[in-house]
């Protein structure tokens, strides 16, 4: 599934310094797919797992070879249509994978909560290389990962175009340590990926679209790294830390913030439509954030309260807006700040720009302003510049950056000095036409 990643990624080999913790956790969750993550088993365990080749999409040898699964098993799945109502995943240190070569599809085609649940007890998980599709029109969610340590890995999850769910999500994350990169993820009715109250997380490299958002972290959420995703053709907001919880379901042993100690950087984000999207970025609720080096096409940043939604009683403090490129196109503020949400804030070293026919401005405790009005009014704000970035070519989706662009190694760093990175996401384009 490797096709969808933006292909101005692969070459850049710029990279944020990020802390300890997401070091750890990003080596933590990628050293799963060797089993050197399974602490619960003995080294006999893996040493006894079995490979099993599902050979057929037929007689229900999928559920089957499943449902008798040990731990330590890899299951490998030939290409072809595997039509299924719910799988379970019930043994820890599983992988379910594609056979090298092959293109499996599974097809859950009854309505269900969850239509692959990867149970509690399922620890250390894999599944790789497997297109996943709904096509049951009742509610529910295509995969609930409920074990700690899961990774899923360049997989196609999407819900039916035919069919029309009014929820919920394609990946909703019930567990702590999980890793998904490299998938493409379409056709939610609502997120594409969810999490609620979960900490130790890490989602890259992803091509989300077609969704109402992109990436959710809310009530209680933290430790989370939100790393080079593209996501694009949205409803509403792509990356969304925090949001609104019912305070039943908010997870107050991690955070009371809604969500803490999230990092989110170098993302592209785009809007053919940008009307009424409520922030490309959101924060709502949000602590300890920080996002870093991300390229906006269409819509803004905003940084509001969020909590209970009959009382939107936690506010946005202590955050880090820096190095982004905000291109506003439709109506959707370029950078919404609103009341009692700036505490510790700092908003540093953006570049912004309007196309002649959008609407968007800033709006700052309530009141829309000019960009030269923001600069005065706006204490948190420091080094902002409002220019046209200079995209490669707009028309292609290119957002490299021309040479010359006044994003180009324009960068700082937490020191506030220039450190030769680009201001945005993506890389410069060379004259070449490469």
């Amino acid at each position: 599934m490797t096709r969808f990643r933006s292909r101005w990624y692969a070459g850049s080999t710029a990279r944020l310094n990020r802390r300890r913790f997401l070091i750890n956790a990003s080596i933590g969750l990628l050293g799963f797919s060797s089993r050197l993550g399974a602490q619960s088993y003995s080294s006999a365990t893996f040493q006894e797992r079995r490979l099993i080749v599902v050979e057929s999409a037929i007689n229900g040898e999928l559920e089957q070879r499943l449902n008798s699964a040990a731990a330590g098993d890899r299951i490998l799945l030939k290409s072809g249509l595997y039509d299924v109502e719910k799988l379970v995943v019930r043994a820890p240190s599983v992988s379910i994978e594609n056979l090298p070569g092959h293109a499996p599809e599974i097809r859950f085609n009854a309505p269900s909560e969850y239509s692959l649940l990867v149970s509690e007890s399922a620890q250390n998980i894999i599944l790789q290389g497997l297109i996943l599709s709904r096509t049951a029109d009742g509610p529910g969610n295509i995969i609930g990962l409920g074990g700690h340590h899961a990774c899923l890995r360049r997989c196609r999850i999407a819900f039916d175009a035919s069919q029309a769910p009014k929820k919920y999500d394609c990946v909703k994350i019930l567990a702590n340590h999980i890793l998904i990169e490299d998938c493409e993820i379409y056709g939610a009715p609502n997120q594409g990926i969810d999490a609620v109250g979960q900490a130790h997380l890490v989602f890259r490299r992803n091509l989300v679209h077609g969704c109402a958002n992109a990436i959710v972290v809310k009530g209680g959420s933290r430790h989370v790294l939100i790393e080079e995703n593209y996501c694009r053709d949205l409803r509403h907001g792509a990356i969304g830390v925090g949001g609104t919880t019912d305070p039943r379901w908010h997870n107050r042993s991690n955070t009371p913030a809604e969500a803490e100690d999230v990092l989110v950087a170098r993302n592209v984000i785009e809007y053919e439509r940008a009307l009424g999207i409520g922030g490309g970025i959101f924060l709502m609720g949000a602590r300890s954030t920080r996002v870093y080096h991300n390229t906006i096409i269409g819509a803004g940043i905003h940084v509001r309260s969020g909590g209970d939604p009959a009382r939107l009683e936690k506010k946005s403090a202590n955050n880090r807006i820096d190095n982004n490129i905000v291109f506003s196109t439709g109506n959707d503020g370029i950078l919404v700040i609103d009341e009692d949400n700036d505490a510790e804030l700092r908003v540093r070293n953006n570049l912004y720009w309007r196309t002649a026919t959008a609407t968007g401005e800033f709006k700052l405790h309530g009141s829309w302003m000019g960009y030269s009005r923001f600069r005065t009014s706006a204490p948190f704000n420091q080094d902002s510049i409002f220019a046209d970035p200079l995209f490669k070519d707009m028309r292609t989706r290119d957002y490299r950056l021309r040479p010359g662009s006044p994003a180009a190694a324009a960068g700082r760093a937490e020191n506030g000095l220039r450190n030769g990175t680009n201001i945005g996401a993506l890389p410069i384009a060379r004259e070449d036409n490469a």
